[in-house]
């Protein structure tokens, strides 16, 4: 599983900002600050 940040330190950003993910391959989203309204 590749593990995205959302938010790191507050920032509106995702860490790390690229990945590639093979076919058939998951991500795993990690909030790390709030006021996103995303979900999956």
């Amino acid at each position: 599983m590749t593990t995205v940040e959302v938010g790191p330190d507050g920032t509106l950003l995702f860490y790390p900002n690229e990945v590639q993910i093979p076919t058939g391959g998951t991500v795993g989203w990690v909030w790390k600050s709030s006021g996103h309204s995303v979900v999956p």
